[in-house]
């Protein structure tokens, strides 16, 4: 294994180089428990927190935002072209942090198809189809390149907690599992589609009824273009029920109901409390203390170092291609049932066209 992972970076603005300032402007004050989950989490600080990587190229299709992320950082070299980066610098890992979904996914597909490099990071949604997804998937099979998409409750400290308790069957057997405030189904939803497999054992889903918050009077062809807030039921193929609503703001709740308790998670996965069966024997469920496990180090960073890991000893990033694609596919099966009155939607889906972009 190399001593040092050499890393490029497509895309220069907001998470290649910007994102940290974002934050902080936004922030009053201290920014307390929640700063070490988010900062750093553009490309080149995540770079600079990691020992084992070396930010080594930039690429942004408009020069000046690629020169002035090279500057600002201090990387080597500067691109508008990312195969030619790609082919002069030999990256091990190429980092995928543009705005547009629809730019994951050529980016992702053309990055691996070059054989060249071992590893991807890449912003979510993987794609804005699963004919995209598809693609990446079997880009990343066929050179063997190891794939880790950025839904990050994969590496929050509150969702392994709760993965622990369900592993350990706490509350028994899962039955259904609840999110309020999907917010929009690409852009945010996929990052609850992803947690809500995870929670529900990581199995595929059977079928779905979605409903999806589109004026009346739009065309359905410009569907596509807004990535619209939306919900909808979830049967997963193990016989867990998902029950997702849009029409309430932020932060995401859920709640996972077992055959012998319940755990409750507020604030985008922040804070965690388990209920449990009365030991006195009766039905009702008593509440445990509310926890909020710290995190350490930022999501991005952990997300990174898991690739490195992964790429010194084998083995699969905790939000692969294929459980990308998955969170995918549940949000675009909402969207598809929509478009037919709410009628159930099989797994999987049969239209692998239908796409909609997100930013």
């Amino acid at each position: 294994m190399p001593e040092t992972y050499r890393v490029a970076c497509i895309g220069c603005s907001r998470m290649g180089s910007w994102f940290d300032d974002l934050l902080r402007e936004r922030s009053t004050g201290d920014m307390g428990p929640w700063a070490n989950e988010w900062i750093p989490g553009a490309m080149a600080p995540v770079c600079q927190a990691i020992d084992r990587v070396e930010l080594v190229a930039c690429c942004d299709l408009d020069r000046e935002l690629a020169e002035r992320m090279q500057q600002r950082w201090d990387i080597p070299a500067a691109y508008t072209d990312y195969l030619e980066m790609i082919h002069e610098e030999r990256p091990d890992i190429v980092a995928i942090v543009t705005s547009y979904g629809s730019t994951h996914a050529a980016l992702a597909a053309g990055v691996a198809e070059t054989g060249l490099v071992k590893g991807i990071y890449c912003e979510k949604p993987i794609a804005t189809s699963m004919a995209e997804a598809d693609r990446i998937v079997a880009a990343c099979r066929e050179h063997g390149v190891a794939y880790s998409c950025s839904h990050v409750a994969r590496w929050n400290e509150r969702y392994l907690q709760v993965e622990a308790w369900l592993r350990a069957g706490i509350i028994g057997e899962v039955c259904a599992i609840t999110c309020s405030g999907m917010g929009t189904l690409l852009h945010l939803g996929t990052h609850q589609t992803d947690a809500l497999a995870g929670f529900a054992g990581d199995v595929d889903p059977e079928w779905a009824s979605g409903i999806v918050d589109v004026p009346s009077d739009l065309p359905q062809v410009a569907w596509p273009t807004m990535d619209p807030v939306g919900g909808g039921y979830i049967l997963m193929t193990n016989g867990v029920h998902l029950l997702m609503e849009g029409a309430s703001p932020g932060p995401r709740t859920y709640q996972i109901s077992g055959s012998e308790g319940k755990i409750q998670i507020w604030n985008d996965l922040h804070d965690l409390q388990l209920w449990t069966r009365d030991q006195k024997g009766g039905q009702a469920l008593v509440p445990g203390p509310i926890l909020s496990p710290p995190t350490e180090r930022s999501f991005a960073v952990t997300q990174m170092a898991e690739l490195v890991q992964v790429l010194d000893d084998g083995g699969r990033p905790s939000c692969d291609e294929v459980r990308a694609a998955r969170a995918l596919e549940m949000a675009l099966g909402l969207h598809l049932s929509h478009q037919q009155g709410g009628a159930r939607v099989s797994f999987p889906l049969d239209d692998r066209v239908f796409g909609v972009d997100t930013k």
